[in-house]
């Protein structure tokens, strides 16, 4: 592998809406709750701003961390311990709960959540609500589509810690019908919204989840994350199931480009590094 100045090709930038992102924590034999062999109780406080007929989903610090709350077995208080009726319950409405694990998908899911007090304060969610549904417009393409999720392993100790990048330029094509999403460079992008990976621990591995199996081509981007963002970016060229030593304070974009008769496409994705 080597590295080498990109020139050109970034004159066009479409600005455009940046999906979710997500990052999940699993062991070798697949998802675990993160705890140790001592139970402790732990509070969170978040923002409903959705609700469905079997729990309602919260979030503390944007869409990252949603996180969904049954009401099955689940006691609702307001502030002075009187029960709260479930079909009086608001997007808006700050509520604070317990939990004593948490099962890293995304949306978050809780293990020992008990109670959950509505606190009083409201807030507007009318953001979230947005970022929200369009996440889930782009998994239901990516599910309709076929359209392969990057994902990027860190060896973290005894597990392994997947990040699952924010996509960004993608153009794919399945069949007759297609799916096209326009967006900046990962560069101008704000660093508060994009999964940020640790630097230290050695070499990241990609991988990619679907059914399009792994990309002819993949193209790594950096950018210093305190950088000019039209300074021209370094380029590494990957091989397909091979790693890459991160630099710290760095923003990339891998592209990844599957030259299939039927089902293929270039796709691109966005990430930060830091110490």
């Amino acid at each position: 592998m080597r590295w080498r100045k990109k020139a050109g090709g970034f004159a066009s930038r479409l600005a455009a809406a940046i999906a979710g992102s997500i990052m999940t924590a699993f062991s070798v034999a697949g998802c675990t709750l993160q705890s140790d062999n001592t139970v402790r109780e732990s509070y969170k406080t978040g923002l409903i701003f959705q609700i469905v007929d079997t729990g309602v989903y919260v979030a503390s610090e944007g869409i990252d961390s949603a996180t969904y709350i049954a009401f099955d077995g689940v006691t609702w208080e307001d502030a002075d311990g009187n029960a709260v009726s479930v079909d009086k319950l608001s997007a808006g409405q700050q509520v604070r709960y317990n939990y004593t694990a948490v099962l890293e998908s995304w949306p978050m899911q809780l293990s020992g959540c008990s109670k959950v007090t509505v606190t009083g304060h409201t807030e507007d969610v009318s953001a979230l609500i947005e970022e929200w549904n369009r996440v889930q417009s782009q998994m239901s393409a990516e599910e309709n589509f076929g359209m392969p999720t990057l994902r990027i392993i860190r060896e973290d100790g005894e597990r392994s810690v997947c990040y699952k990048p924010v996509r960004g330029s993608s153009v794919w094509n399945r069949g007759k019908s297609g799916f096209c999403q326009d967006s900046s460079l990962p560069i101008c992008w704000q660093q508060q919204r994009m999964v940020s990976i640790p630097s230290s621990g050695g070499k990241l591995r990609v991988t990619f989840a679907g059914t399009a199996g792994n990309p002819d081509s993949i193209q790594l981007l950096r950018w210093k994350t305190d950088g000019n963002p039209d300074a021209l970016p370094e380029e590494e060229i990957l091989v397909p199931g091979e790693g890459f030593l991160p630099r710290s304070g760095s923003v990339y974009m891998l592209s990844a480009a599957w030259k299939r008769e039927e089902t293929g496409g270039k796709l691109s994705w966005g990430f930060r590094t830091e110490t």
